[in-house]
């Protein structure tokens, strides 16, 4: 995982945590993930990924209507 977007996420989602979980074809998925002001944030990475893929950070905004699932590139 890019050193610089872990720290945005540290720094705009103080409460952020990461962790591994396993996956059955892909092996270890490293992820972090944190919640403020109404919207999570998640980013993933993981051996063999596409380039440029461990680069998207999702985002969900929360709110009483629902939640919009959306993603930006780094």
């Amino acid at each position: 995982m890019n050193k610089i977007s872990e720290d945005k996420i540290k720094e705009n989602w103080p409460n952020a945590v990461e962790g591994d979980l396993e996956h059955p074809e892909l092996g270890f998925i490293h992820y972090w993930t944190g919640e403020q002001r109404g919207q999570i944030v998640v980013r993933f990475s993981y051996t063999n990924q596409e380039e440029g893929e461990s680069k998207k950070m999702f985002f969900i905004d929360l709110s009483k209507e629902g939640w919009i699932l959306r993603h930006i590139y780094f």
